[in-house]
């Protein structure tokens, strides 16, 4: 699994809290992407724009009309350009469909592995690790959470936090399915986010009581295979609420992140 630097993720502002990322970080894949699947969340989280094209190749052409008259050169580069925008947007729409699928698949394999009667807690938290590595990000996600800090840490402090973030969103993928009650997943939309080349796959996610819950994965290619780098409830990024209160933690305890660390141990604990 590859890293990436922190600056690839995306920046937005959130209510402090730790649980809200690793609750949301248990979302499990199917074969389509429509339908609806059965999903777990007790948190709440924008598209796809057919009309994109359109709107470039007017561009392209009114430049065409402005330029012929300038030699058959200027007219070749803005054809080039004009015919690679369709182009460009059927790559987008197919790494959409793609990233669709990803999620939904990984929303039945989070069902079939970790709701079963009569499997025990240690084979549940077996069973999600694998889930959480195949499909997240974590070392990336980790660092990214832990910010400046990670640079100022010492090999073994990082090794110990990374194995404390993995432990802590393992134990509560394995509590909240433990309390799974039928909630259901259903893929709504997509955008293509240009910049970082990540496709953000929206989510409803309705439950027996309440309103449903809108939530965002942001989707990232890393060679053959795609792994969530983020996680958006209401358009919240849960790795930048996270961050924040892994640094106010480390903030009012002197600037240690042994502090950090032992915060984390007994959250762990207390969650097993």
């Amino acid at each position: 699994m590859g890293t990436m630097p922190a600056s690839d993720f995306p920046s937005a502002a959130g209510p402090s809290g730790m649980r809200r990322f690793v609750d949301l970080a248990e979302m499990p894949r199917r074969t389509g992407t429509t339908g609806t699947i059965h999903l777990i969340s007790n948190d709440r989280s924008a598209v796809y724009r057919p009309d994109a094209p359109r709107k470039k190749e007017t561009s392209a052409r009114m430049t065409i009309q402005k330029t012929t008259r300038f030699g058959r050169w200027p007219f070749g580069l803005v054809l080039i350009a004009m015919l690679g925008v369709p182009l460009c947007m059927a790559r987008a729409a197919e790494g959409a469909q793609d990233a669709e699928a990803f999620i939904v698949g990984l929303a039945g394999q989070a069902i079939a592995a970790l709701t079963p009667p009569g499997i025990s807690r240690d084979e549940r938290e077996i069973r999600a690790r694998v889930l959480l590595n195949d499909n997240f990000a974590v070392p990336a996600i980790g660092q990214f959470v832990l910010g400046r800090y990670w640079r100022n840490a010492t090999a073994e402090e990082q090794k110990e936090y990374l194995e404390l973030f993995e432990k802590l969103i393992v134990v509560t993928y394995v509590d909240r399915f433990s309390r799974y009650s039928g909630e259901r997943l259903k893929v709504t939309r997509s955008v293509w986010d240009k910049e970082s080349g990540d496709t953000i796959v929206y989510s409803e996610i309705s439950r027996p009581a309440g309103d449903p819950i809108e939530v965002g994965w942001r989707v990232r290619k890393y060679g053959s295979s795609l792994k969530i780098v983020d996680v958006l409830v209401e358009g919240v990024s849960m790795g930048q609420t996270q961050r924040s209160e892994f640094s106010s933690v480390i903030r009012n305890n002197g600037g240690s992140l042994s502090a950090l660390l032992r915060e984390m141990r007994r959250r762990v604990r207390q969650e097993t």
